[in-house]
């Protein structure tokens, strides 16, 4: 488990933030008030997002080749590996 700060308006690679190795599902839980956004591109935050309301949590599958979240205010989050 690893807590992330997410900075605003700021793209944060998850597996590498967490140190998780890409193909693990993850569990990413958000630790504030603010939304986050989350995104499973390779290649960064894209349009095609899905909002992380406060306090709720979100599961990526394992075939996802990427896992990247957004906070507008900045905010955290807690990113768990699912075996």
């Amino acid at each position: 488990m690893s807590n992330i700060t997410l900075p605003a308006r700021t793209a944060v690679d998850l597996y590498v933030a967490s140190g998780i190795s890409v193909g693990t599902q993850l569990k990413v839980t958000n630790l504030t008030t603010g939304d986050v956004r989350l995104s499973v591109s390779e290649a960064g935050l894209v349009d095609n997002h899905i909002p992380l309301n406060a306090y709720k949590q979100a599961l990526n599958e394992a075939t996802d080749a990427g896992a990247w979240a957004l906070s507008t205010g900045g905010g955290g989050i807690n990113v768990e590996g699912v075996i």
